[in-house]
Formats: C-alpha cells, sequence, structure tokens
C-alpha cells in the first residue's frame, strides 16, 4: 500500500512534497517511485541507512536518529558511562533491529574490555519473553540493550523482572521509548531506570521554553483527552522543519530551489529536533540526539545533545 499510496499523492493528488510519512518497510517499499519522480521527501518516519546512505538528491533526511548512528552513541555511553563489560544483546528481526545489532556487533570490537554474552532475537509482534529472559540471566550480563519497538522492548523487561533479573543497566533504542506511555505498559516499577536516547526536545523543559509550551497547548486544545505524544511531537518538529525549508528558499518556489534550501541547515535548533543539519553530501538531516532515563513516572535528558559529523 505505500507504493500505492505514494503514486495517489504524486500523480493524483499533485502535492509538492511527501512530509514525514511513518514506517521504515512502507517507505523501502516506495523508495525507488519516489527518487524516480524526483519529489522532495522530508523526514521521514524511520532511521534505515538506505535513506542517506548514499545521499539521494531529492530525499532530505529521517526523522529518526539514523539506526546504526544510534547503536554507536548507547553503546558509547554504556562502556564510558555506566561502566559496561558484558553485554546482551535482544534485537527485533526486521531491518530496525538488524541495522542497530549489526551496529553493535561492528562497533564492539572497538571496546577490548567488552563482551557479547548472549544474543536473542524476536519479531515485533511477539508477547511471550521468557525464553529469552532466561538465556539473558543466565549469561549474567552487566547490560542489557533491546534493539525494537516499544512493546518488545517492555514485554522483555517485564519478563526480566519477574524472574528477578533488574540489575543489570537496560538500553532500548528511541524507537520504544518515545513518551511515558511506556510506564503503563511496563509498569512504574519495571521500566524505572531504563536508559534510552532522543533527538527531540524534552517536554520536562517546556516551562522556560515557549516553543515547546505552544506545542504542548497546541495539541491540549485539539486533543483534551489525550496525553501528550513524542510521536506528535515529532509531526510538529517535521513541520517546522518543512516551513524553515519554505522560508529559506528563494526565487521561484520549485523542487530545485526548495532542495537546495536544505544545505543551508547547520545544527539548526528551531524546531522540537536538538540539531538539524544537511549539506549536499549530507542527507541525514537529523544529526543531535541526548541520552535519556526513565525516572519516577518521566522520561528525562541525562546528557548535553551529542552531534555526529
Amino acid at each position: 500500500k505505500g507504493v500505492q499510496l505514494s503514486k495517489r499523492l504524486v500523480e493524483e493528488d499533485k502535492v509538492f512534497a511527501i512530509v514525514g510519512a511513518q514506517g521504515s518497510a512502507s517507505n523501502a517499499a516506495a523508495k525507488d517511485y519516489l527518487v524516480e519522480q524526483g519529489i522532495p521527501v522530508l523526514l521521514p518516519g524511520t532511521g534505515l541507512k538506505q535513506f542517506v546512505e548514499p545521499t539521494i538528491e531529492n530525499w532530505m533526511g529521517t526523522a529518526m536518529m539514523q539506526y546504526s548512528v544510534e547503536a554507536n552513541i548507547l553503546l558509547d555511553y554504556s562502556v564510558n558511562e555506566l561502566g559496561a563489560k558484558k553485554i546482551a544483546l535482544a534485537y527485533q528481526n526486521d531491518d530496525l533491529g538488524k541495522e542497530m545489532y549489526n551496529a553493535i556487533k561492528q562497533s564492539v570490537e572497538n571496546y577490548p574490555d567488552v563482551e557479547v554474552v548472549a544474543e536473542v532475537s524476536f519479531l515485533p509482534t511477539d508477547t511471550e519473553f521468557s525464553s529469552q529472559a532466561q538465556k539473558i540471566e543466565q549469561a549474567n550480563p552487566d547490560t542489557v540493550f533491546n534493539f525494537g519497538t516499544t512493546n518488545p522492548a517492555v514485554n522483555l523487561k517485564k519478563a526480566l523482572y519477574k524472574i528477578g533479573f533488574d540489575e543489570a543497566n537496560y538500553i532500548v533504542s528511541s524507537a520504544a521509548a518515545l513518551d511515558t506511555a511506556v510506564f503503563e505498559l511496563a509498569g512504574k516499577d519495571v521500566w524505572e531506570g531504563t536508559y534510552s536516547g532522543d533527538r527531540l526536545k524534552n517536554l520536562s523543559n517546556a516551562a522556560s521554553d515557549e516553543s515547546l509550551q505552544l506545542f504542548i497547548d497546541r495539541f491540549k486544545e485539539d486533543y483534551p483527552n489525550e496525553s501528550v505524544s513524542s510521536i506528535a511531537q515529532t509531526g510538529w518538529g517535521i513541520a517546522q522543519v518543512f516551513v524553515e525549508a519554505l522560508k529559506r528558499t528563494e526565487g521561484d518556489l520549485n523542487w530545485k530551489n526548495f532542495l537546495e534550501s536544505f544545505h543551508t541547515f547547520d545544527k539548526w535548533d528551531g524546531s522540537m529536533f536538538a540539531g538539524i543539519t544537511f549539506t549536499p553530501d549530507n542527507h541525514y538531516g537529523v544529526t543531535s540526539m541526548y541520552l535519556t532515563q526513565a525516572t519516577d513516572g518521566q522520561i528525562l535528558p541525562i546528557t548535553e545533545p551529542i552531534s555526529f559529523d
């Protein structure tokens, strides 16, 4: 359906750009068609490397931190700040999980004192994690990585908690810990202490940030019965980048001028994102993230934004 609906947007609706389209699989399926058409694609909801390496002229970034880069940042933090020596890798058996898993397996060789003591996989639809939990417990790692989406990340930690293995550092992909709903899914005590990363400005700072407060006020006005969602915050941030690019387009508003305007973004922090960078040779877009920890029902930043070249 990703291909079918992309064709409808381009050929029937004749949209100017495709902004924030969600999903790794659907974006991958539509990629060849959209590249062939030349239509601007801005910050789709994925972090797969294939969208940013090699650079694609009309494809501007991903809304998630690129998965392998995120994995490397999480690994480096676990070793240098948390003292990780024995790590277990749990990964979702799809593009998201495999890309982060492969990045860790390659990069861990740069840390001679660190050993991978267990590896387990799962499907995004799995709900039973007792066997994976037992295998991890037997290996007795000091740090457990979970590279998957929210439900599997929650269910594995619940399974580990159930058998009393809850002392190890638990580190999950940002795709799994987008907002505080994880506390309700896992249980507050279970999720407490979980580490992750985020590329969006933290909503806990809204009192001192007018742009964050504006987003919260608008969201609550439109959805008074819903808790403020990081998914919605991402959409708002993508729209901010889109509007900023429109403002930076000089001359006629056409695809060429619009796409060239992105090359003027250099760690731009005027949106919900911690930093946005584009150059002719770099279409990553999201190039800054910070580490977070689940603390007393909140997901709070524990580092300053970390940027990569």
